[in-house]
């Protein structure tokens, strides 16, 4: 009898209608997800627009940048005389120089180079490396010229024919005591040149002229 009483409970608790489930659970899920979905797509644009891991540049100290312009190389011509010129005694050489380097002189320096065909070219092999500065330097006008007048008459190698190359130079401290130390004995001495030619020296312009005696008048 018991089992049949428990049995008719269980029919009974079958047969009864479940009542119906909220949808406000429904609801709030469905709105809890569409708030996640909007809130992460917020998240990838702000991600996408401004990754965190994206670092700006950090400003250095200021440093402002010195430039300095280079001084002007020295330059300078030798405007008389002409190349190839005849010329008999002492020459009168003029020209231009400008922008001179601080603690630098400008020298006229002449050197014997030929002909080969010379006799005493031939007799004197050591020319090519010998050079005669002229007995003082340079001094520039205010116009930026120059004037000076070249000796040659008492020079050994004033014999007709040779040619002599005539160079405008500037030279350093130290070649500029040399010269003049030349200088101070060159005349008693006969003029014997400077040999080798030392260095130092910066050629601005050279020009190269003929040696002609004067025929002698008895």
């Amino acid at each position: 009898m018991a089992d049949k009483d428990r049995t008719e409970k269980d029919r009974k608790r079958r047969r009864r209608p479940r009542p119906p489930r909220p949808r406000v659970r429904r609801i709030a899920r469905g709105m809890a997800a569409t708030v996640g979905a909007v809130a992460l797509a917020a998240v990838i644009v702000v991600v996408a627009m401004d990754p965190p891991w994206r670092t700006e540049p950090v400003a250095g100290p200021s440093t402002s940048v010195t430039t300095t312009t280079p001084a002007p190389a020295p330059a300078g011509t030798i405007d008389v005389p002409r190349a190839d010129a005849a010329v008999a005694g002492d020459v009168a050489v003029s020209g231009t120089l400008r922008d001179m380097p601080a603690g630098s002189t400008a020298w006229l320096v002449t050197r014997v180079v030929g002909p080969a065909s010379h006799v005493y070219w031939q007799q004197h092999p050591d020319l090519p490396d010998r050079i005669w500065p002229a007995p003082q330097p340079l001094a520039p006008l205010a116009s930026g010229g120059w004037r000076t007048v070249l000796p040659i008459e008492d020079r050994d190698y004033y014999v007709d024919g040779l040619r002599l190359q005539v160079s405008l130079v500037v030279v350093e401290a130290s070649v500029d005591a040399s010269f003049r130390e030349y200088n101070g004995t060159a005349e008693r001495r006969r003029h014997p040149g400077i040999s080798p030619i030392p260095d130092g020296l910066t050629v601005l312009d050279e020009v190269e002229i003929v040696l002609e005696r004067p025929p002698v008048i008895l």
